[in-house]
């Protein structure tokens, strides 16, 4: 955060919640599952794979 990256999509986490979140995977202990990055402009393609439970983990969208 300090030094302006983002965290988006933390959901109802609290602030520790995230703190303790961002600890596990700095130190290696927790990966992030990323099925796919798409961009910004296939974001109605993104939920439709999402409702269609055809991604193993997080889908990405990139390029605002």
């Amino acid at each position: 955060i300090g030094r302006r990256l983002r965290i988006q999509g933390s959901g109802s986490a609290t602030l520790d919640e995230v703190r303790q979140s961002l600890a596990l995977i700095s130190a290696g202990i927790v990966r992030p599952q990323i099925d796919r990055i798409m961009p910004f402009p296939e974001a109605a393609r993104a939920h439709e794979l999402l409702e269609a439970r055809q991604v193993d983990g997080r889908i990405i969208l990139s390029g605002w």
